[in-house]
């Protein structure tokens, strides 16, 4: 019996007194190589989809001043004014409650609602399956096409808000992965009904490298309304700055969360008159040129502890006879997890 055990082994290669291999450790070591491995071959895959989703630049694209012709790739699509409302924070907790709050909004004749596509802490705030096929954890808890379906049986329209930070300064070392990532994202709410978005947290203000953002979403979503979320603050003083951003996106939104924030800390019980100052009155009238020249909406990103702030907000905006807007609520953690 130990003769046939050994008819694979030659004399030379055996050792008396060797100590036996430890199976358990060796299968240890094996499956993290190959965990390691894949990881690796996970993130070369992920960087080459996204290195091959930003359009080329070619030396036909550029003018003779060196400059860029036109942004021209995408046809400009038509956005019809309405104001959105934000999804309650409830809403993101499951399927019935956000059924719950497209009823709500039909009962107080609001056709829209403002979703986020990630909470608080980056996290898609549906059930992603690219997140959780990319992660191996769990997204969030509402099904993004039944929920758009919904909302548009009930004539309303789902307008949605994405931090866009791949371009950022701070994800520079895994621009690549992050940004194939989070156009896959779109892509996902693109095919689950979403047909409006609003880009936020941009750093690049080169509207060269915007074009190129803009082109790799419309790449995947032709007919997605694409808008961008810009400070008026930070905007650089170029005249032709927003003109160009008209060019490359659908609209532009204004983001007057300061200005609201001010007022809400001067009213705090959400009392107000028609004859009071208020800083975002003043910054709307700062702005009314970009409101009336270029397709746009007011963005105010508002609090979930605050109970009165989204009718104080709707209130001051009706008073001004601005009717295309979006009250944002960013949904927390707290509610993705299982």
């Amino acid at each position: 019996m130990y003769k046939n055990k050994l008819k694979h082994y030659k004399p030379s290669r055996y050792r008396r007194h060797r100590k036996p291999i430890n199976k358990k450790a060796l299968l240890v070591i094996l499956a993290g190589l190959v965990m390691f491995g894949g990881s690796v071959a996970f993130g070369s895959y992920l960087g080459t989809l996204a290195e091959n989703s930003v359009p080329e630049v070619t030396d036909t694209d550029k003018a003779e001043d060196g400059g860029y012709l036109p942004y021209d790739k995408y046809p400009k699509l038509e956005i019809a004014p309405f104001g959105a409302e934000p999804l309650t924070e409830l809403g993101y907790t499951s399927d019935t409650e956000a059924e719950r709050a497209i009823m709500k909004a039909t009962g107080s004749m609001i056709r829209s609602l403002s979703v986020r596509l990630t909470d608080a802490a980056g996290i898609p705030s549906y059930k992603s399956e690219i997140y959780e096929k990319a992660y191996s954890a769990p997204s969030g808890k509402i099904d993004l096409g039944r929920f758009v379906s919904t909302a548009e049986k009930s004539g309303i329209t789902v307008s949605a808000v994405f931090d866009y930070k791949s371009r950022n300064s701070d994800y520079e070392s895994i621009r690549a992965i992050r940004e194939s990532y989070e156009l896959g994202i779109i892509a996902e709410a693109y095919a689950l009904g979403v047909r409006e978005l609003t880009l936020s947290d941009i750093e690049p203000t080169d509207t060269d490298l915007l074009y190129e953002i803009a082109c790799a979403v419309k790449d995947r979503a032709p007919e997605l309304r694409l808008g961008i979320l810009i400070d008026p603050a930070k905007a650089p003083e170029d005249d032709m700055y927003l003109a160009r951003l008209d060019d490359i996106f659908d609209f532009i939104a204004l983001d007057l969360t300061e200005a609201f924030a001010l007022d809400t800390a001067a009213y705090p019980d959400g009392k107000w008159t028609a004859e009071g100052e208020y800083k975002l009155e003043q910054a709307l009238g700062a702005h009314v040129f970009t409101l009336e020249r270029y397709p746009s909406r007011v963005y105010i990103e508002l609090s979930e502890e605050c109970s009165h702030c989204n009718l104080l907000a709707r209130d001051i905006l009706a008073s001004l006879e601005i009717d295309s807007y979006i009250l944002d609520s960013i949904p927390q953690e707290k509610n993705n997890k299982k």
